[in-house]
């Protein structure tokens, strides 16, 4: 679903929750830009979508969120196209879930919804990134049919792993 106002508290809760672990941030790059209000934010991710006011050096994406029973779980961005960056760092499609709802197959199940919504952006394949490090996002990633391309490592020496996922 689309962020919501309704879910509010538990995407709070949620961000509190996280460690400081940066790789997994839930809230994605933009929050940060917002966090003082909130209905501000959720404005800038209909914008992002739709190409509109765009702060520097960001792409036209669509963040969905995974909500179980009132309870926020996790967040997946579709990216509409890719920079040079995101060739190599992000792909079309990254995803994070709330720590405490970690490996309960949350985000195997983002990935599923989101692929269709990918091909309904004219993508396939998908490009999806993950550090070396991530064992499970590697198996999300791998479990989707993704077939490893050549990795990538940053300048803090991070490799990243480089998928190309099939969205049909």
């Amino acid at each position: 679903m689309l962020p919501s106002e309704k879910y509010k508290a538990s995407f709070l809760e949620a961000i509190a929750e996280q460690d400081s672990d940066q790789l997994n941030r839930l809230e994605g790059e933009s929050y940060e830009n917002w966090s003082s209000d909130f209905d501000a934010y959720l404005a800038y991710l209909k914008d992002e979508s739709e190409g509109e006011n765009m702060l520097p050096g960001r792409i036209q994406q669509t963040v969905y969120w995974l909500v179980d029973d009132e309870k926020f779980i996790g967040r997946i961005a579709i990216r509409h196209f890719l920079n040079d960056h995101l060739k190599n760092m992000g792909g079309h499609i990254g995803y994070s879930i709330r720590p405490s709802e970690r490996e309960k197959g949350y985000g195997s199940l983002m990935l599923t919804l989101a692929l269709p919504k990918a091909k309904e952006l004219g993508i396939d394949p998908a490009l999806i990134t993950c550090n070396s490090t991530n064992l499970a996002s590697k198996r999300i990633i791998e479990k989707h049919g993704g077939i490893p391309d050549a990795s990538h490592t940053t300048p803090e020496g991070v490799i990243k792993l480089r998928y190309w996922v099939p969205t049909s």
